[in-house]
């Protein structure tokens, strides 16, 4: 009798885990997207833009699971851009292009398992990505101008926040940068605040799409220096189709699964 209660016991407990597991692996999952598409990858591609004072969301939200592809047409910072995304059945990046300043970047993501382990540029294996146990990203290494730079993110449950630390390796020596970047993540885990290089970007605010409505992109005069779009159209499933802030303007052709 003793041991069917324990059992029973047992049983009850694992169905009360059963919704916290579940939710755990979801917001590791929501925080991954946020590091690694929100922040890092924009940061990729807006410095490939050029003549930008702040990071832009070139990617398409990454809530979307239906995508197959999309397609967008800009011409911020002075530059006529078109960026070509290519997704999986489950919502993953397979393919990102980037034809900008009369120059094609493509990049290619290969993933072990469900994580995403590395990806190419133009064939050149340019970005490594690591996970700790639970499958949460612990660092991202960016090789450049015959350099790797390797990001380490340290979590503050506290503050929902990470902390950078930057690690650059030179000629086979590896050093520790004296840079201090991090990412502050709202309640939903999504981007809320983040600095790195010399990118500044704080109080960002969503649609209920969850696409960037506003954000401010300086330490000094905020007021100032603060972005907010206008999306003007949007199709049957809720997506956005156009945007614009100021002179600049946003269009995108998508294609479901």
């Amino acid at each position: 009798m003793k041991l069917l209660k324990k059992s029973i016991f047992i049983l009850c407990l694992f169905s009360l885990l059963q919704p916290i597991l579940a939710n755990s692996k979801k917001d590791i999952k929501r925080i991954n997207k946020s590091l690694i598409i929100d922040f890092f990858m924009n940061y990729e591609l807006s410095a490939k833009n050029g003549n930008l004072s702040t990071i832009l969301d070139f990617f398409p939200s990454s809530d979307c699971s239906n995508y197959k592809e999309v397609v967008v047409n800009s011409n911020v910072g002075g530059n006529n851009g078109v960026c070509k995304f290519i997704y999986g059945k489950k919502g993953e990046v397979l393919n990102v292009s980037f034809v900008v300043r009369n120059r094609v970047y493509k990049y290619d993501f290969f993933y072990k398992g469900k994580l995403l382990s590395y990806i190419n540029l133009t064939d050149k294996r340019i970005m490594d990505f690591s996970y700790d146990k639970k499958g949460a990203i612990k660092t991202i290494t960016r090789l450049k101008q015959g350099m790797a730079f390797e990001y380490n993110f340290n979590y503050s449950e506290a503050e929902n926040k990470y902390d950078i630390k930057l690690f650059v390796t030179r000629e086979g020596k590896k050093r520790p940068s004296s840079s201090k970047y991090y990412v502050q993540l709202d309640n939903n885990h999504r981007l809320e605040s983040f600095f790195i290089d010399v990118f500044s970007v704080k109080n960002i605010k969503y649609t209920d799409s969850f696409d960037i409505l506003s954000s401010s992109f300086a330490d000094v005069n905020e007021d100032n220096n603060k972005i907010g779009w206008d999306y003007v159209k949007i199709d049957d499933k809720g997506n956005w189709l156009e945007r614009r802030l100021n002179r600049v303007t946003f269009k995108r052709e998508i294609v479901y699964n």
